[in-house]
C-alpha cells in the first residue's frame, strides 16, 4: 500500500520543461528552445540547445533545456548527464539542482534527490516547488513526519499549491492518519478543475481508512467518465 501511495505523489514539474514565461530573463536562444519544448517540439528544442553547446559547452540554460528535451524523448540516462554537467558548471544553480533531483526521484533515488533539493533550498530558500519535491523524497524514504513538516512549509509559502496539499494528505494517509487525509482529498477532488489523479488519491486514502467499498466506487466512477470521454460523450460535470 505504501508503495502505491508513493507512486501517486505529485512531483511538481516532475522532469518537465519550465514554461517560456519562467525563462524570459534568459538568453533569447534559450527562450526559443523553451518555447519549442513547451509547444510539444522537443526535437527542435534539442537541436537548438545542441547548437548553443557546440560553441559554449558549459552554457547552463542550454544544458538544462537539452536534458529536458531528452527526457521528453525518453532518453533518461542522457538527460542525467546533461543535468550533472549543468550542476558541475554552476554548483550554485538551484534550477540545475532541482532538475537533477527530480530525475533522481523518477529513477528511484530518493536519498540522492533529497541532497539535491536541500542544496537547492539552501541557495534559494522558501521555494514551494522545491519544498514539495523534498517532501516527496522524504516520503519515499518512509519519513512521513518530516515530509509533512516540509509540505506544510510549502503551503505556508503558497497556500493554494494543490500539489503540496495533495501530497500532505497522502503522506498523512501513509502515516496512519487517513481520517485527516480523506476530508482534505474530498475537497480537492470536488473542485471543478480536479484531475483524475486527485480522485485516484482520494480512493487510495479511503482504502487506507478501511472504506474499500467507497474507494471502489470512486475508481469505478472515474473509469466510467474516462470511458465516456473516449467515446466522445460528455462525462459528469462537463
Amino acid at each position: 500500500m505504501k508503495l502505491l501511495a508513493v507512486a501517486m505523489l505529485s512531483l511538481t514539474a516532475a522532469c518537465a520543461p519550465r514554461s517560456p514565461t519562467e525563462l524570459r530573463s534568459g538568453p533569447p536562444s534559450d527562450n526559443v528552445a523553451a518555447a519549442a519544448l513547451a509547444g510539444g517540439m522537443p526535437e527542435a528544442a534539442l537541436s537548438m540547445s545542441r547548437a548553443v553547446l557546440e560553441t559554449d559547452p558549459r552554457n547552463v540554460p542550454a544544458l538544462l533545456r537539452q536534458g529536458e528535451a531528452l527526457l521528453v524523448l525518453g532518453h533518461s540516462a542522457e538527460a542525467e548527464v546533461c543535468f550533472r554537467r549543468a550542476v558541475a558548471a554552476a554548483p550554485r544553480s538551484d534550477a540545475a539542482l532541482l532538475d537533477l533531483g527530480r530525475l533522481q526521484l523518477a529513477n528511484g533515488q530518493p536519498v540522492e534527490a533529497e541532497g539535491a533539493f536541500r542544496r537547492a533550498l539552501s541557495l534559494k530558500p522558501n521555494q514551494p516547488a522545491a519544498m514539495n519535491d523534498l517532501g516527496i523524497a522524504l516520503d519515499l524514504q518512509g519519513r512521513q513526519s518530516e515530509a509533512q513538516v516540509t509540505y506544510r512549509s510549502a503551503l505556508a509559502a503558497a497556500p493554494q499549491d494543490v500539489a503540496a496539499r495533495v501530497n500532505l494528505a497522502l503522506s498523512l494517509a501513509m502515516g496512519g492518519q487517513a481520517d485527516e487525509a480523506v476530508p482534505a482529498l474530498r475537497t480537492l477532488a470536488a473542485a471543478q478543475d480536479a484531475t483524475p489523479r486527485v480522485r485516484q488519491d482520494l480512493a487510495f486514502a479511503l482504502a487506507m481508512r478501511g472504506a474499500t467499498k467507497e474507494a471502489q466506487g470512486v475508481l469505478e466512477q472515474e473509469f466510467s467518465v474516462r470511458k465516456s470521454r473516449a467515446r466522445g460523450q460528455p462525462g459528469e460535470g462537463e
